[in-house]
């Protein structure tokens, strides 16, 4: 399936990919990438370093001033794939609406095609990004600018005939599960069900369930 993100106002200005051996260790090595963005209009320019720690299998990411080369802050994405080169890795977009860029960063490829995601929102009164956790490790995540969602499409196996959908909503502060479909083989049966659900009331609830197709 294609991912398709809807990206505003992206300005990465620079990407070099390098990589360094480990003090001590000659089989292993720490990838850093670098990347610019102009996070903000009325913001300095901010470079951040890449590390892959192949050891514990963490991204490190230095967030610094592009100008004086100070640290603002320092990420840890835990339990994340090593990086490919390129800068389609680590990239900003604006996910709350307002006006300034937030980070995306790609943690994790599968066979099926699925890729998973994780979010930092800048915070302009700390000038440092926050993690959406509800975000953690979204599943092939499509920005819907105009419903001011994001939906998440997971293959689940069956050449994907099984699947997961969740659709998150910006409700003016952070972004709540919505809606949720589950496609899947029901083992006593052998029949495909399609269940859809809504957060109604603050509770998930099944509207509807039905047969697809007889799994011969």
């Amino acid at each position: 399936m294609k991912l398709i993100t809807a990206i505003t106002s992206l300005l990465a200005l620079a990407f070099t990919p390098s990589a360094i051996a480990h003090a001590g260790t000659a089989n292993k090595q720490a990838l850093k990438y670098n990347y610019e963005f102009s996070i903000c209009p009325d913001v300095p320019a901010m470079r951040f370093t890449l590390t892959w720690d192949d050891q514990v299998g963490d991204i490190i990411i230095n967030v610094l001033e592009k100008r004086t080369g100070k640290l603002i802050q320092q990420i840890t994405a835990e339990g994340v794939e090593e990086p490919y080169q390129g800068p389609a890795v680590f990239t900003a977009e604006d996910i709350n609406y307002d006006g300034c860029q937030d980070l995306k960063l790609l943690c994790f490829t599968g066979a099926t095609g699925n890729e998973l995601y994780r979010y930092w929102t800048y915070n302009r009164k700390t000038n440092k990004f926050q993690s959406e956790k509800i975000l953690e490790d979204i599943c092939n995540p499509e920005i819907r600018l105009s419903k001011k969602e994001i939906f998440s499409h997971c293959k689940e196996g069956g050449a994907g005939a099984y699947y997961i959908e969740t659709t998150y909503k910006f409700t003016g502060k952070k972004y709540k599960l919505i809606r949720q479909t589950d496609q899947y083989l029901e083992l006593e049966s052998g029949r495909v069900i399609r269940e859809e659900k809504e957060v109604r009331n603050g509770r998930m609830i099944t509207i509807k369930k039905e047969e697809i197709i007889k799994n011969n």
